[in-house]
């Protein structure tokens, strides 16, 4: 039998439903000041999914555009084309280079050193970037959060 419990508590109503047993569910909604409106409650809300870092690697700038930071979202982009760009320009010339050699000639060594090099640096720029997403984010979200506790003289819940 589920109970349904409403309690009125200062500026706002918390809801606990319970399970008349052991090992039933126990859901308990948080308490939402009367004067929030929906943009700070949505900060409040925004967690990262599983889903979300899979989407982030499909998508550059994901994080930042999912919390509503447009110009970082923005730089994000641009360095993974960026990077993207020279993996591309890496791998082209590295393709051309051992397109048609059986056996590669002392010289091209240096130019094939060269060519990795180059792939390998854009691979990384796109590392650096899809972490700086997250990274970066995540602390952006984590201030705005603390910003609207304090706004509203709530209190973070206990992890």
């Amino acid at each position: 039998m589920m109970v349904l419990l409403i309690s009125l508590a200062g500026n706002g109503i918390s809801i606990t439903l319970e399970r008349d047993s052991l090992y039933g569910p126990h859901f308990e909604l948080p308490v939402v000041p009367q004067n929030m409106p929906y943009t700070d409650y949505r900060t409040l809300a925004w967690k990262f999914d599983p889903y979300d870092y899979v989407f982030a690697s499909l998508y550059p700038g994901y994080f930042h555009f999912m919390i509503r930071e447009g110009r970082w979202g923005w730089m994000v982009v641009a360095g993974r084309l960026l990077s993207t760009g020279i993996m591309v320009y890496g791998g082209a010339r590295l393709y051309s280079d051992l397109n048609g050699y059986v056996a590669l000639p002392e010289d091209y060594r240096k130019r094939l050193l060269v060519d990795m090099a180059v792939l390998l640096s854009g691979f990384a720029g796109n590392l650096f970037f899809y972490s700086f997403d997250i990274g970066h984010a995540k602390w952006l979200l984590r201030e705005k959060q603390l910003e609207t506790y304090y706004r509203y003289r709530t209190f973070p819940p206990a992890d």
